[in-house]
């Protein structure tokens, strides 16, 4: 009955389009943006929630039709904070690496798992044989179920990164070799420059350590593979055909990317961005009363607790010693005190904050109004913020100006691009819907060759045979020719 609506959905020239998140709030608001803009375009999005209060302040759309499998809950998110979060809080480390601790790796497999649940279900599989839908579009679907429910049901997948990761699109068009060219995977630094050799050293050993976590992805796959009698997840690998990442060259270090793989960074700003900019209450009267003053929006993200954060209150009274005027995210049931240049809120509107700002921004360097301290690998934990807290935080205030001046650079170039990423978004799911692949991209049959075949090295490896051998040749005809020549010199010395 929960999806009775579905069958009634036009079949004209506009697409039906499946969408599944996966199991998070920023996952599901990410994919819920991509779903407006597919909605705007007049495109009819059956949108899956899978985490409770995922949509809670998203706006309803006319062609968004949204179904409720609620499998991630309270409880689950506490598991998450008390797994991952707060134990890489506690050993004051700031690298991202020390939160794929062997609990942290679990808890994801059990992400996967109730995500395979959901999308390999047989509610799912019915309403796919009462709907006639033209593309899958989902996050890490390998994972969760929807390279299986692409296959089973014959229809396209679109595989979406929500950070700035070409993995899948790497291994899905045969192209392992393309992972080193991906400094982005680990490079930090500034992008004025070509990074150097231990900093590209270090992005490749960086990706290692995630190997742990894409293993408990498959194993979590494996039993819903073999539900639908698929060996392992290179036979359903071919229904995914096209790859969106929130990249742009603009923002980010280049590399090389697979034919399939569309940076779409930004896609959801523009066509916004003329939009006023209405704050609900109390975000309104807070900024009216900050005139004047600087206002920092300070986030740890989905599953942090303000509790559990020990550098918390040395933080804002370095904020509040600056005299800068801070909005952050606080969970609904911290109980912290703040003073009242501080206004704590359960849900920000990040993205309206943050186009208000600056057009628009990319992965970790999402400085919202004045700065945003945002995810667990940029955090300022207890000793970095009471040795140099204060010059950290100064220092990006006064270079506010010029990373505006940049963000605007770049941010004018997406938005005035031929082609830009929200008409390449449109036009690359228009086309999988309508024809079923991306051929004119990639062909299918390069899945075919090896990766001998694709990189040429059998050719490559004959060549340097063939060099190898004249060079051997060369050196024996020289050492050959040193010896007659010799043995001549002796002969005649001895005459």
């Amino acid at each position: 009955m929960k999806y009775m609506l579905l069958f009634f959905l036009p079949l004209v020239q506009s697409a039906n389009i499946f969408v599944g998140p996966l199991l998070g709030g920023s996952h599901t608001t990410a994919l819920y943006d991509l779903a407006v803009i597919l909605g705007d375009a007049g495109h009819n999005v059956t949108f899956v929630n899978v985490f409770e209060g995922g949509l809670r302040k998203m706006k309803p759309h006319p062609n968004i039709h949204r179904l409720d499998f609620i499998k991630w809950e309270g409880e689950d998110k506490n598991l998450m904070w008390k797994m991952c979060v707060q134990p890489l809080i506690e050993s004051g480390s700031t690298d991202i690496i020390n939160m794929f601790t062997e609990d942290c790796i679990s808890i994801w497999g059990t992400v996967f798992d109730r995500a395979n649940e959901v999308y390999t279900s047989q509610e799912v599989l019915d309403l796919f044989t009462a709907v006639k839908f033209h593309a899958i579009l989902g996050e890490r679907v390998d994972n969760i179920g929807l390279a299986i429910l692409g296959a089973v049901t014959d229809t396209p997948v679109i595989s979406y990164a929500p950070s700035i990761s070409i993995h899948d699109a790497i291994n899905h068009n045969n192209l392992p070799m393309l992972v080193t060219s991906q400094v982005s995977i680990g490079f930090q630094g500034p992008y004025d420059r070509p990074p150097t050799f231990m900093e590209r050293f270090n992005s490749i050993a960086f990706f290692r350590h995630f190997l742990p976590f894409f293993f408990r992805g498959a194993e979590a796959t494996n039993p819903f593979l073999e539900k639908f009698g698929y060996a392992d997840i290179s036979e359903v690998a071919g229904s995914v055909r096209l790859f969106l990442t929130n990249d742009h060259p603009a923002f980010t270090f280049p590399f090389l990317r697979p034919p399939n793989e569309v940076p779409v960074g930004c896609a959801t700003m523009l066509g916004s961005k003329d939009l006023p900019v209405e704050f609900p209450e109390p975000i309104t009267s807070f900024l009216e009363r900050s005139e004047g003053k600087k206002v920092v929006l300070v986030t740890f993200g989905t599953y942090a607790k303000l509790v559990g954060l020990g550098f918390l209150n040395t933080l804002m009274d370095i904020l509040v010693e600056l005299d800068l005027r801070i909005i952050i995210k606080s969970d609904s049931s911290s109980t912290v005190k703040f003073p009242e240049s501080v206004l704590p809120m359960s849900w920000l509107p990040q993205k309206d904050l943050l186009r208000s700002a600056l057009k628009c921004a990319l992965d970790a360097y999402d400085y919202t109004l004045v700065v945003e301290l945002k995810g667990f690998g940029e955090m300022l934990l207890a000793e970095d913020i009471a040795d140099r807290g204060r010059v950290v935080i100064r220092s990006m205030l006064e270079n506010l100006d010029r990373y505006r001046e940049n963000m605007k650079y770049a941010s004018d170039i997406v938005d005035q691009e031929p082609g830009n990423v929200k008409e390449r978004l449109l036009f690359h799911v228009d086309h999988l819907s309508r024809f079923g692949n991306m051929d004119y991209l990639v062909n299918q049959i390069i899945r075919e060759q090896s990766m001998v075949e694709v990189y040429n090295l059998d050719i490559l490896l004959l060549v340097l045979v063939g060099v190898v051998a004249v060079l051997v040749v060369g050196v024996w005809g020289l050492v050959r020719g040193c010896k007659v020549v010799c043995r001549k010199r002796k002969t005649i010395k001895e005459e």
